[in-house]
């Protein structure tokens, strides 16, 4: 009772947050039974009464933008694992574009290294997190990352097997979006999955756990050697190349650790496919 009580609480202080008029009566809203203030608050806090009042506006914005994408943040992990881990015979298709879609086109943990995304403007520095290694670390869930203008088949199968699957699974979809700036249209969408394949920006795999009740691995590796450019492929989105045109001191070295984010990512699944 007391936890319930707490997050209830807790949710109460997020929403007076967002909602304030004075910025410096945060404390007033904290109710006594949640910890302190995180630190990225008080970072926000520090001096702000000794600011002109632009200022003042420019850093509550960015305080409001920042609390709304940590919370997002959190609130979509939590949701994902909690499927996960409960085992339950459910299916989950996720449409992966690389940004916070609903809201606006957000940078988040699933935006690529070097992609030009909101609150990452001169180009996202951390790699993107691995959705699929991440579910296929509880052992119980079939996964699959397909993109149905790639290979229509594998898609087909990987739909097939999750829905005979007695299990959680979950299909992880390559989806362009219109905050990639794709610059062959919005028409070349499927022609653009096939390219992030052919590219070696997105890889084709399918992990069943019924394999390895069978004795076989689970994990099958199911796109090809890259043949095509992985630098042409950026290029091809305005989220990459106005990062060569805005930052091109910055942009040799994005791009750099991009390609490498993406050859390591294939090297893991070799490994796991061996």
């Amino acid at each position: 009772m007391k936890d319930e009580f707490n997050r209830k609480k807790e949710f109460e202080y997020n929403r007076k947050i967002k909602e304030f008029k004075r910025f410096d009566a945060m404390e007033y809203y904290k109710p006594k039974e949640i910890a302190p203030l995180p630190p990225e608050i008080k970072k926000f806090k520090e001096g702000f009464n000794d600011k002109p009042a632009p200022e003042k506006k420019a850093i509550k914005n960015r305080f409001e933008e920042k609390l709304n994408q940590k919370n997002q943040s959190e609130n979509m992990n939590a949701e994902g694992q909690n499927i996960e881990a409960e085992g339950e015979n459910i299916n989950v298709l996720v449409f992966d574009t690389e940004v916070y879609s609903n809201t606006g086109g957000q940078s988040s943990k699933a935006t690529p290294v070097a992609a030009m995304a909101k609150f990452a403007a001169s180009g996202k520095r951390s790699r993107k997190k691995d959705l699929g290694m991440m579910a296929m670390s509880y052992g119980n869930v079939y996964v699959a990352q397909v993109a149905m203008g790639a290979d229509y088949n594998q898609f087909v199968k990987a739909v097939v097997e999750a829905e005979a699957y007695d299990g959680p699974s979950l299909i992880i979809a390559y989806a362009p979006c219109i905050n990639h700036g794709i610059k062959e249209g919005m028409g070349r969408s499927v022609a653009n999955e096939e390219q992030a394949v052919k590219a070696g920006y997105w890889h084709l795999y399918r992990h069943n756990p019924v394999l390895r009740k069978e004795g076989k691995n689970p994990f099958s590796l199911d796109s090809k050697e890259p043949t095509e450019s992985f630098r042409d492929f950026l290029m091809g989105q305005v989220r990459y190349s106005a990062i060569a045109k805005q930052f091109p001191e910055e942009a040799e070295e994005l791009f750099t650790m991009a390609e490498e984010s993406a050859k390591d990512r294939l090297d893991s699944y070799k490994r796991l496919a061996d």
